[in-house]
């Protein structure tokens, strides 16, 4: 995901949720499935908001 994102014509707005799914992989943490659907629904609202302002 890291890399797709890191791509210069990558199309994914780079939001608070993504900033800490970086963090994450940085420091090779990969917690469970629940808190990862919470970063995901997370980047969600704030694209929409952001598609939306």
């Amino acid at each position: 995901m890291i890399e797709t994102i890191d791509l210069p014509d990558s199309k994914v707005l780079d939001t608070d949720a993504v900033r800490e799914f970086r963090n994450l992989y940085a420091q090779r943490h990969f917690p469970g499935l629940g808190y990862v659907k919470k970063l995901s629904m997370k980047h969600h609202i704030e694209t929409f908001a952001h598609f939306f302002s």
